[in-house]
């Protein structure tokens, strides 16, 4: 089950932490998505959420468009203040040769 964690450290600022790996696992199977994919839509489906969560307004969401030039094309995603999410990566057949730390 995925979880944000949110804390105030001395009135000065905001930590957050965040677990989607259940979203991210989720998002995988629904759209065939590779490795390389996979991270790619994981991590945009993470920053929404947490950015989602700072929405003031239940009936607000924000919409994030990434398009890095890169082979996985366009990433959007959506989230609303209640860190619910969806998203989409266009070329989710994308694999590329891992780095040396194997990522």
């Amino acid at each position: 089950m995925a979880q944000l964690i949110k804390t105030l450290i001395n009135l000065d600022a905001v930590v957050v932490a965040c677990d989607t790996t259940d979203i991210c696992e989720h998002a995988r199977q629904i759209h065939g998505l590779t490795y390389t994919t996979s991270a790619v839509l994981g991590r945009a489906l993470t920053a929404a959420i947490i950015m989602g969560n700072s929405l003031k307004n239940a009936d607000t969401s924000v919409t994030l468009n990434i398009n890095g030039g890169g082979p996985a094309g366009t990433v959007i995603t959506v989230s609303n203040s209640e860190c619910e999410v969806k998203g989409y990566v266009t070329n989710p057949a994308v694999s590329l040769p891992l780095n040396d730390k194997g990522k």
